[in-house]
């Protein structure tokens, strides 16, 4: 492959894996420019550009340039702009110590083996197949389910103060293998897999109901709860309310309608739940790794008080922009779809296991708060 053309792919290539793995490390605020620092994009794009000459980035980079028309690769390219831009000032300095906490270390490997499961492994014993009715939904899910309420009611979460905390106690837990989830299930009578999914259709049909009210539901939680010995019920319960009600107690119209919404779209595109089966093989059946965590679970200043608010500036994009919108739920669809998925999530997965993300957002970084002269500027 011409070294022009490999470079244009890398590119589009590594659009593809800002999209998979999103998030970044960069400030927002230009900086002047120390042309002796300078990096050469050659030089960033170099993991890519190895890949690429060998071959492996073929199905990612056909994406962008074969299955999205012009004007939609125009808007994928300013999704991710904007996405960057709107990283809030000294995002560059706390991310990186924030990147540290295990809890967020974890995420990048748990996203990785959830997305592995899913194109199948013909060369594993017994040979793994393609999860096609997974992908399927996912990407129907992905393209029909995301509505502008939805991310409302994301930055309304990742604004609020209790959030941290939540997030934290779940992830402990679920990096942990999900015993507590598990016991908490059982406890409710749903054993096993199938109470599992059972359980969750019941609740998502209720949900999905025109006059869904969530005070109840809360109120079911709240029975459930000891404050005495808190478990994840507890971390449930609190997620209940800053989700679904008002600071007062009361249904919050907005977020409750957005999830009724979307509990409606899940069961259309995915009645047999398979996506949520998925999430249980990969999240609940078995430990996903041995972990040492930090106690207690609380994240006080920690990594996701960093991450959450840098999160909802970048979603933010996502609410007032139609056509960011439209790019990211049009990608996330044609990346998960089943005849596309099969090659690409392959070489997405590799990506993601080297140091390409870091190269890419260093590019990133470059080209918004350190612009470079092109050869022959002065």
């Amino acid at each position: 492959m011409k070294t022009s053309t490999a470079r244009a792919v890398a590119l589009a290539a590594s659009v593809a894996v800002f999209v998979a793995g999103c998030g970044a490390g960069n400030d927002s605020a230009p900086v002047p420019t120390q042309h002796d620092k300078c990096v050469s994009i050659d030089t960033r794009l170099a993991s890519v550009m190895t890949q690429i000459q060998a071959g492996h980035l073929k199905h990612v980079a056909d994406i962008l340039s074969h299955d999205l028309d012009e004007p939609s690769q125009r808007a994928v390219i300013a999704l991710l702009l904007a996405f960057a831009k709107a990283l809030p000032p000294g995002a560059a300095e706390k991310m990186p110590p924030a990147l540290q906490d295990p809890r967020v270390a974890m995420l990048l490997p748990l996203m990785v083996k959830l997305l592995a499961e899913l194109p199948g492994d013909p060369n594993a014993t017994p040979v793994k197949l393609p999860r096609t009715a997974e992908m399927k939904a996912f990407s129907m899910m992905a393209q029909t389910c995301l509505s502008r309420e939805l991310f409302v009611l994301l930055e309304d979460f990742m604004r609020d103060k209790r959030s941290p905390d939540v997030v934290s106690t779940v992830l402990v837990d679920v990096m942990n293998g999900g015993q507590q989830i598990r016991d908490a299930l059982a406890s409710s009578g749903a054993s096993g897999k199938q109470g599992f999914l059972d359980l969750l259709h019941n609740s998502l049909t209720s949900i999905a109901a025109p006059d869904f009210d969530p005070l109840p539901l809360v109120q079911t939680m709240d029975g459930l709860t000891n404050p005495q010995a808190p478990t994840i019920l507890d971390t449930l319960d609190t997620f209940l309310r800053i989700a679904l009600l008002t600071a007062d107690g009361k249904r919050h119209i907005v977020h409750s309608e957005a999830v009724s919404t979307f509990a409606g779209c899940m069961l259309a595109n995915d009645p047999s739940m398979t996506v949520l089966g998925l999430a249980y093989d990969v999240l609940l059946a078995d430990a996903v790794t041995a972990t040492t965590l930090p106690g207690p679970t609380t994240d006080t200043n920690g990594a996701l008080h960093t991450f959450l608010p840098i999160f909802a500036e970048m979603n933010d994009v996502l609410v007032n922009n139609d056509a960011a919108r439209d790019a990211w739920t049009q990608i996330l669809g044609l990346l998960l779809r089943p005849d596309i998925a099969v090659k690409a999530l392959p070489e997405v997965i590799d990506l993601l296991n080297g140091d390409t993300v870091p190269s890419l957002l260093a590019l990133v970084n470059d080209l918004l708060t350190h612009p470079c002269p092109t050869p022959g500027d002065p």
